[in-house]
């Protein structure tokens, strides 16, 4: 529906590998992300964005405003040891030390997309101009039983208001043009970032109906 619910995405996928305890451990929209925890129960983070919603009038809807729902599940199955400075804490892989760590991992995520000066924390943040009127933040915390074990998960949904989808026909500027720029040095998205680049611009449109 949107190339800025995609990019958001990417934004925070990048922004979040390896700058948490969680590690290199951050998908996108695993279907089943518990595979990959279950040999060795590292923490996990998943990001999803499956449901979103547009205020549209007559036919205008690449600049419609719209609200996303931008979900970021955190899993962990085992005890973890964190940074605490000078040293390092083993949290244990308990009921209590599972929803400390959990609790824990979350403000990490938030830190780093809301206050990390990293080039993906800032464009992700630019990519959203304000938090929904309704809701900021839901969250649910629950556990799974899978094959006798219990995996611990806590859920984090951000109703956000992201910026308007970039305008056919003419040449990306902006963030849309920092976004691919910061795509095309990245050798996992630089087709994706040349795909947007024909997507946006390969077809010249008359400034009016720009």
């Amino acid at each position: 529906m949107s190339l800025v619910v995609a990019a958001i995405k990417i934004a925070a996928l990048r922004a979040l590998k390896g700058k948490t305890s969680a590690g290199e451990a951050v998908f996108d929209s695993v279907v089943e992300p518990f595979d990959a925890m279950r040999e060795q129960g590292a923490p996990v983070i998943v990001i999803y964005c499956d449901s979103g919603k547009r205020h549209v009038e007559g036919r205008e809807l690449f600049g419609a405003p719209q609200v996303i729902g931008l979900s970021i599940d955190m899993f962990v199955a085992q005890a973890v040891t964190v940074d605490a400075g000078d040293t390092e804490i083993r949290i244990p892989a308990s009921d209590e030390g599972n929803e400390i760590y959990l609790r824990s991992l979350a403000y990490e995520i938030e830190k780093v997309l809301l206050a990390d000066v990293s080039p993906w924390s800032e464009l992700f943040r630019r990519l959203w101009f304000r938090a929904s009127a309704q809701d900021f933040c839901e969250w649910d915390r629950g556990a799974i039983a899978d094959k006798g074990r219990r995996q611990a998960l806590l859920r984090a949904i951000y109703n956000v208001e992201p910026i308007a989808d970039p305008i056919p026909g003419a040449e990306p500027e902006g963030v849309w043009a920092d976004l691919l720029a910061a795509m095309e040095t990245d050798f996992e998205l630089v087709d994706i970032a040349r795909y947007w680049r024909e997507l946006i611009a390969g077809t010249v449109v008359p400034d009016w109906r720009q």
